[in-house]
C-alpha cells in the first residue's frame, strides 16, 4: 500500500539533481590536468630552448617532438640576451584547447599559457 511517507523513488530523484554537479567537478578536474600538462610540457620546451640558444644550436619549432595536449601552431619561442648579463632567456608561449563545451563557458574556447626559462652563458 503507497501512503503519503513512501520515500521509493527520492533516491533517484536526489541522484539526478547531484549528478550534473558531480560531473561538471570531475569534467573540470579532467581539464585541469590537461592545462597542467600542457603548462609542464612548454616548460619542459623553454628549458631546451634557452639550452640550445646557449650552446649555440638554433632551436625551431620543428625540433619540438612531444606536443600532446598543446595547439602546434600557437606555440612561440622568444631567445633573448638578458640585460647586463651573459645569461639567454627564453619565452614559449602557447594554447592547451578546452575540449569541454560546458567548461568553456568559464575559460574560453583556449587556455593561453606560457613559460619563462633564463640560464647563464659559462662558454663566453
Amino acid at each position: 500500500m503507497v501512503g503519503l511517507r513512501d520515500e521509493t523513488g527520492a533516491a533517484i530523484v536526489e541522484f539526478a539533481i547531484i549528478l550534473p554537479i558531480l560531473l561538471l567537478l570531475v569534467m573540470g578536474i579532467i581539464q585541469f590536468g590537461f592545462i597542467f600538462n600542457g603548462q609542464i610540457t612548454l616548460t619542459s620546451i623553454s628549458r631546451e630552448a634557452v639550452r640550445n640558444a646557449v650552446v649555440g644550436e638554433p632551436y625551431t619549432i620543428g625540433d619540438i617532438s612531444r606536443v600532446n595536449l598543446l595547439i602546434k601552431d600557437s606555440i612561440e619561442i622568444i631567445i633573448e640576451d638578458e640585460e647586463n648579463t651573459t645569461s639567454k632567456k627564453a619565452t614559449v608561449n602557447g594554447d592547451v584547447l578546452v575540449f569541454m563545451p560546458f567548461l568553456s563557458i568559464f575559460t574560453g574556447d583556449k587556455v593561453s599559457l606560457t613559460s619563462i626559462s633564463i640560464m647563464r652563458n659559462e662558454f663566453i
